[in-house]
């Protein structure tokens, strides 16, 4: 929920003219109920994640593009059962990769409760296996 200054401040960032947008907005605010916006979310986000993650701000942005696409819960984590582990490690290293971060295996691993030769063994199997293009097409559409 956001506070009467952080209302202020995402309305003022916003396209001041298009009165839909603002007639929305002030409902919401007129009921007590303030819409959590995006930029909200990275905030809980980033209180829950350990300090390496959370010092680069690419990484916490391709978290939550994971967390929309589905295979990532509110906290960060995989969802259980939505993807097979060697595609999260794949994630995971695309995400490190395009973040400029090196060691996703420790990074992510001690994260997720994966052990890193787990995670390096999971990468390597999914890209040795017959799926394994369109899992990184799949992935590099979700980073964008």
């Amino acid at each position: 929920m956001l506070s009467r200054k952080e209302y202020y401040q995402y309305y003022f960032t916003q396209d001041r003219f298009n009165l839909a947008v603002f007639r929305k907005m002030y409902e919401d605010y007129r009921s007590g109920v303030y819409a959590t916006y995006p930029y909200d979310r990275e905030s809980k986000l980033e209180a829950v994640l350990p300090e390496p993650i959370k010092k680069n701000k690419t990484l916490v942005s391709d978290i939550t593009k994971f967390i929309d696409a589905g295979w990532l819960d509110e906290n960060g984590r995989p969802v259980p059962g939505a993807k097979k582990e060697q595609q999260l490690a794949l994630a995971a290293s695309m995400m490190c990769d395009h973040a400029g971060v090196n060691k996703y295996s420790e990074l992510f691993g001690s994260y997720w409760e994966i052990k890193p030769s787990t995670m390096r063994s999971n990468k390597r199997n999914a890209l040795e296996s017959v799926d394994g293009a369109s899992i990184m097409m799949e992935i590099k559409g979700i980073l964008g």
